[in-house]
């Protein structure tokens, strides 16, 4: 073959022509999708790890953080195992530490305008306390009646009557959960919380997986993918509907 100064790599150019002659066989309909398993979609979601979640405590600091994300494609169902990492701290001290396992469930959309997939139709099905040697509880009545003038102090300067106040019974309720001594319950106490924080972060693209122009399957799904959808335990990515 007689090259020159515009000549393509042989490589290059075969690419090429598989790139436009898969083209052609979705445009007549002939290739109707590609796939990929969990494992392949796990390796991408990784991409957007760890992911930090503040949450909102009547006196203190709280953060979710999610470490891994774990596709599982069940009975043509899309869930999503979050394990993740919640800390909360009183005082300077840490009351809570703990590895929780967050599984939603959801239906895997195609966001065209974005060029991405994401979850959607979102929902927390079950929040799970791992035992492990990571968790950290402390519910000492002394250490608790002690932290308590500490994490209302910022607030006396404000009000004499802080102590009569919705801060102050609120912050007493929250320790309380402590002194019951059941680390599921200062969970449960969370859910809610949580489960809204990961949904909207979830909907507002949190998890999403762009679509890689570098990869040729994913930059001609990216110009003519219909839908996504889970079948025979893997996702689906649908040239034609």
């Amino acid at each position: 073959m007689q090259t020159g100064a515009y000549a393509l790599p042989a490589h290059n150019l075969l690419t090429r022509i598989k790139y436009w002659w898969i083209t052609l066989l979705i445009r007549l309909g002939r290739l109707k999708h590609f796939s990929l398993s969990p494992d392949e979609l796990n390796n991408m979601l990784s991409a957007n790890l760890p992911w930090p979640i503040p949450l909102i405590l009547p006196a203190g600091k709280g953060t979710l953080q999610v470490m891994s994300a774990s596709v599982r494609l069940p009975d043509n169902q899309f869930r999503l195992e979050l394990f993740c990492d919640l800390k909360v701290d009183i005082g300077g001290v840490r009351l809570y530490q703990a590895h929780v396992l967050a599984t939603l469930h959801g239906k895997p959309s195609y966001m065209r305008t974005q060029s991405s997939i994401r979850a959607t139709q979102v929902s927390l099905t079950d929040l799970r306390l791992i035992q492990d040697d990571h968790l950290i509880f402390r519910s000492s009545a002394t250490l608790l009646n002690r932290l308590m003038p500490e994490a209302i102090g910022g607030w006396l300067n404000a009000s004499l009557d802080v102590f009569a106040g919705s801060l102050y019974k609120e912050t007493k309720s929250y320790l309380d959960l402590y002194l019951s001594g059941n680390k599921q319950k200062v969970l449960d106490f969370h859910k809610p919380q949580i489960e809204r924080q990961l949904i909207e972060q979830v909907n507002q693209g949190g998890l999403d997986y762009q679509l890689d122009h570098n990869l040729p399957d994913e930059r001609l799904f990216a110009r003519l993918g219909q839908n996504v959808k889970v079948e025979e335990g893997k996702l689906l990515f649908l040239f034609h509907s």
